[in-house]
């Protein structure tokens, strides 16, 4: 466990959103193990992780796909 909040939680699932199987739980990766494999060692940095967006910006967005809204904040951040 590492200490954190929910915007670090959040952070997480974007980073493993196409892992995800249900609700709180991902699917196997090599990225998630090594990720495990870090934050168990001591080693991990949080700044590999995506920023977090919160989920009023998806809410808002009028009930598009999880990953559609994804796509548009992230363009809406890049420009």
């Amino acid at each position: 466990m590492i200490p954190g909040g929910k915007e670090l939680e959040g952070r997480f699932h974007r980073r493993f959103f196409g892992s995800r199987s249900h609700y709180e739980w991902f699917d196997w990766s090599p990225d998630l193990g090594r990720i495990i494999d870090e934050i168990n060692s001591g080693d991990f940095n949080d700044a590999e992780l995506p920023a977090y967006i919160g989920a009023a910006h998806i809410i808002a967005r009028g009930g598009k796909k999880i990953a559609d809204a994804l796509a548009d904040v992230e363009r809406e951040r890049a420009a």
